[in-house]
């Protein structure tokens, strides 16, 4: 069987997932090819045959550009979307699997035309509310204009940006685009974003959820230099964790918490950048941002307790990440950030309820509720062999 998989990037969070996707694929005898636009960051890439490139620089910049003076979203780079559909049809694979299609890397009425007229079956992970909605990726709280029509969208401002708001016209557009494949499967890393799917037009395709999956040989327990090497000695380190801090990830929250606590605790940030740094409280420990995996390994296991103050998550991948290395969480209850935790290794707290994301952090520290061992048990299911083998499974399913 062959599969080939499309994504707007080859490495971050969805280039990482497309990846082990096609390792747990390979390993079952399949043929896996990954295609993604050529960039600045990925021209060194080693070109073969599981790894495709495509398109120019120039050309998908000026879609990007055109995409938000027209607020016509996925209609340009007809070029580099025809040279690859031409050598996806010489490739004959049997399923497409889908990831991230936003960016306006790839033209979406000759995408989806192709996948329909030549009737492929496809897997598509929704890695966000994107392919439901007039144009954002995470709609207001709130919000329920996607379930039938978008209108006066106030985020067409928010990426993937627009000059003005055509989210009626983008609604219809994707409705037309993304409904009638005679064989697509949904997958959707939370049973939160399943459950949104349903509601919308895309409900009429099987819907499953399959998590994110991390490498648990990685992320796990062990010990670490870091409360050496940032001078934390035996105070109770809280540690919060974004690849970028902005509002919706909680950033002000994480300050207050700063603010509330004793200096019995240090507050450890990573992922912060230098306009945020403006303002974090003097007492924070701020950290930059670091793809290097094992790094972010040992800070997590240097932690005494997690907290992840997000106000929009589809998954929450950092919550599935200090688990693993033993460390209980603290989340608000917001999108599938609670799926990742049970009451063996952590709570949920509602959104806003600063006050008690603080007193957990206290009672956590001070008595212990949350082994190691119950952490690690829990982190178990999200383990990326387990995971991905599921969308191998599903690959099975329909081209029988």
């Amino acid at each position: 069987m062959r599969i080939l998989g499309i994504n707007s990037w080859y490495n971050g969070s969805t280039g990482n997932i497309m990846q082990m996707c096609a390792s747990e694929t390979r390993k079952r005898g399949h043929e896996v090819v990954m295609c993604c636009p050529f960039t600045l960051t990925n021209k060194n890439l080693k070109k073969d045959n599981t790894q495709w490139l495509f398109g120019q620089i120039i050309l998908r910049k000026l879609s990007e550009k055109l995409a938000y003076l027209t607020s016509k979203n996925g209609c340009f780079n007809r070029i580099d979307t025809w040279l690859l559909l031409r050598r996806i049809k010489k490739w004959r694979p049997d399923v497409i699997h889908l990831h991230n299609l936003h960016p306006d890397y790839i033209n979406l009425p000759l995408l989806f035309s192709f996948i329909k007229k030549n009737n492929i079956p496809v897997v598509w992970t929704l890695h966000d509310c994107w392919a439901f909605t007039g144009g954002c990726a995470h709609f207001e709280k709130g919000c329920s204009k996607w379930k039938e029509q978008c209108y006066g969208c106030k985020l067409y401002r928010v990426y993937p940006a627009s000059m003005f708001d055509n989210s009626r016209r983008k609604y219809i557009q994707k409705k037309q685009w993304f409904t009638g494949v005679d064989n697509m499967v949904l997958c959707t890393p939370s049973k939160w974003l399943a459950n949104l799917c349903e509601q919308s037009f895309m409900s009429d395709y099987p819907i499953r959820t399959i998590n994110n999956g991390i490498d648990l040989n990685i992320f796990c327990p062990h010990k670490s230099n870091i409360r050496e090497r940032f001078s934390i000695k035996r105070r109770w380190m809280v540690l919060a964790v974004a690849s970028g801090w902005t509002e919706m990830k909680g950033v002000d929250v994480v300050c207050r918490i700063a603010e509330m606590l004793s200096d019995d605790y240090q507050v450890v940030m990573v992922g912060a950048i230098n306009k945020v740094e403006n303002y974090i409280p003097k007492n924070v420990i701020t950290i930059q941002r670091t793809e290097d995996q094992c790094m972010l390994s040992d800070i997590y296991s240097a932690a005494d307790v997690f907290i992840n103050p997000t106000r929009q998550e589809v998954l929450s991948m950092v919550n599935i990440e200090a688990i693993a290395c033993g460390t209980p969480v603290v989340t608000f209850r917001a999108g599938g950030a609670p799926e990742t935790i049970d009451d063996t290794c952590g709570v949920v707290v509602e959104q806003e309820d600063v006050a008690a994301m603080k007193n957990e952090i206290i009672r956590i520290c001070g008595q212990h509720p949350y082994s190691v061992e119950a952490c690690c048990k829990r982190a178990q299911i999200f383990d990326k062999h387990r995971v991905y083998n599921k969308y191998v499974d599903v690959y099975e399913m329909i081209v029988q």
